[in-house]
């Protein structure tokens, strides 16, 4: 059962990353840092810091952005 229930939260990590990818041209500084969050929990983690970088593009003083970034930089 347990091995269902972790398999039906991957597929739904996946398809909300999917959504974010397809509307990130809607996309604040947090927003990227959220789909950052999600990648690094879907083992993503080279992917996440690109998306992080894109958001402090944005906004270089988000908080959010600033402290994934710091945390996946030094890990």
């Amino acid at each position: 059962m347990t091995q269902q229930i972790d398999e039906y939260k991957k597929t739904l990590l996946i398809n909300l990353i999917e959504i974010m990818k397809r509307r990130l041209n809607e996309a604040t500084s947090t927003d990227y840092s959220r789909l950052g969050w999600l990648l690094v929990n879907n083992n993503k983690k080279d992917e996440a810091v690109s998306y992080i970088q894109k958001g402090l593009e944005i906004d270089s003083d988000n908080h959010h952005c600033q402290r994934l970034y710091d945390r996946l930089i030094s890990s």
